[in-house]
């Protein structure tokens, strides 16, 4: 596996990880260990898309945009580079 996919891989866990801490905060909102574990993951969230976004370009269309040129557009998609490993 490459290091692209290793990156995708881990925002995936972690996007997941986050949604169950939501649900669990959802009807648990005053647990301060909950809090803190999804503060954390959001924190490495965050570390993991901007090294994502630097190394391979936007994850998706709400990443900020740098310099002048619309990065969105740029190949390969990330949803083919997962289906596509040797790219």
């Amino acid at each position: 596996m490459n290091e692209q996919m290793t990156l995708l891989q881990n925002i995936a866990a972690i996007d997941f990880a986050m949604q169950e801490l939501r649900l669990f905060l959802d009807t648990h909102p005053t647990d301060t260990t909950g809090i803190a574990l999804f503060n954390k993951y959001q924190q490495k969230h965050s570390a993991l898309v901007t090294e994502y976004t630097r190394s391979y370009g936007p994850l998706d269309w709400n990443t900020p945009n740098t310099g002048n040129t619309w990065q969105w557009v740029k190949n390969p998609w990330p949803w083919e580079a997962m289906a596509n490993p040797e790219v």
